[in-house]
């Protein structure tokens, strides 16, 4: 189990040992004889949330083998656990998504989709930041994509620019102190860091790219979504 499902178990058990203990002298201040009933109410909130999370998830996973006509398949567990414990944490619906997707083309395909790395890399990630790979991905020509992926032969620039302005002007991201840009070059600076997108020198100018990786991110977690949904906009 993970540091974040320890952590998380602990939190709904309300135990001593657990995170709320620093806080012990609080909760009692706060509820006096109630503290303990506090307690399980905490863990019955994380409980419910996480079952109702995770029906939802195999619903649109049971959903995604059918419409696909794929049949499920066992799993490496180091994959199944990740998937299963953030999609049962996962509040927004399109990511969660994201998570049905990469089960159901881990588990309903060749050996050579089931790449752990691609878990690690998706709970990295904002739905902004998933709608601009998917950006990316859409504008990738012919020639970037067939008959082998080089998404390194275009660039992106154009697409970065459209998705800053869909999210100024349709996601509330437009302010008056211009704080949206350094919003962008956050969200860019982590797709860098993950090797998603990339930065390349051409004719002096700095150009972006998408890589391998990041193509492989799209196909994996976002290709049945996409195929199903004329325009993804995250919650």
């Amino acid at each position: 189990m993970s540091e974040d499902a320890d952590n998380l178990e602990a939190l709904a058990k309300g135990t001593a040992e657990g995170l709320m203990k620093p806080f012990g002298a609080l909760i009692t201040a706060l509820f006096g004889p109630a503290a303990e009933e506090a307690g399980l109410l905490m863990r019955d909130y994380v409980k419910v949330f996480r079952e109702s999370r995770m029906k939802r998830f195999f619903e649109r996973a049971d959903t995604m083998f059918k419409e696909q006509n794929r049949k499920p398949a066992p799993l490496p567990l180091k994959l199944l656990i990740v998937i299963l414990e953030n999609a049962s944490l996962e509040d927004d619906d399109d990511l969660q998504d994201r998570w049905a997707a990469l089960l159901v083309n881990s588990a309903g395909n060749t050996r050579a989709n089931i790449l752990p790395s691609m878990a690690q890399i998706l709970k990295q990630l904002s739905s902004w930041e998933v709608m601009l790979l998917e950006v990316c991905y859409g504008a990738l020509s012919m020639n970037s994509v067939y008959p082998y992926p080089h998404p390194e032969r275009q660039s992106q620039l154009a697409a970065i620019s459209g998705w800053e302005t869909d999210l100024r002007f349709k996601h509330n991201f437009d302010q008056s102190s211009m704080g949206y840009v350094y919003d962008f070059m956050i969200m860019l600076d982590n797709l860098f860091r993950l090797g998603l997108l990339e930065k390349k020198d051409k004719d002096g100018k700095t150009d972006v790219v998408m890589t391998s990786l990041g193509c492989k991110l799209v196909e994996l977690c976002g290709g049945i979504v996409r195929s199903k949904t004329k325009e993804w906009e995250p919650q």
